[in-house]
């Protein structure tokens, strides 16, 4: 069984959300990367089952109460890791013979030391999957352009699994459980993959 080892930290404009949204705000959700590819596409599926099934709604631009910005990454780095070998013992084989007074039987007899363990080097592929979350102001936007963040979150999990739509759902999790709040700290969680 793997675990997914997620780090999230959120932050809120209290002066904007004291209390965090209130239940019934429209959200429309965009890509950072304005794409709409299948992957973009199945990723705001999944916010907007997350925001619903928090008591929000979610709308279009143009009826939005807030911006939801969403923005997830992928980047690879080489790392090493230490693998533990077992080495078996030497083996020792005696032979000799047994005598009594009717017989001679010969015999031989293998010992084998105790083996070690050595740690030898293994390089391996790091996957590091972040996902930004940011909510703006649409109303004040809509009214002179102005971009205004009343929330922030992300999340970041490194691993050797690149199935960034697996990862993506732990990613998530960890966000919206503190959506709208601001978390003032790292809050880091394990989560078992099945």
């Amino acid at each position: 069984m793997h675990k997914v080892h997620v780090t999230s930290n959120t932050y809120a404009n209290v002066k904007s959300i004291p209390n965090g949204f209130n239940l019934g705000n429209r959200f429309a959700i965009l890509s950072a990367k304005n794409t709409n590819s299948l992957f973009n596409q199945d990723l705001a599926l999944k916010i907007t089952r997350m925001l619903e099934g928090e008591g929000y709604l979610v709308s279009d631009i143009n009826n939005a109460d807030y911006f939801l910005i969403f923005n997830l990454n992928i980047e690879s780095s080489q790392a090493t890791e230490l693998v533990a070998r077992y080495v078996p013992g030497q083996s020792q084989t005696t032979y000799g013979n047994v005598y009594d007074e009717y017989n001679t039987v010969e015999y031989n007899e293998t010992t084998q030391s105790s083996g070690t363990i050595t740690y030898v080097p293994s390089q391996y592929t790091l996957f590091t999957r972040t996902l930004h979350i940011t909510v703006c102001d649409a109303k004040l936007y809509r009214e002179n352009r102005k971009k205004e963040q009343v929330w922030q979150g992300s999340a970041v999990s490194s691993g050797k699994n690149p199935d960034l739509r697996e990862i993506s759902d732990y990613l998530l999790t960890a966000i919206f459980k503190n959506f709208g709040k601001d978390t003032k700290k790292f809050i880091k969680e394990t989560y078992r993959l099945e």
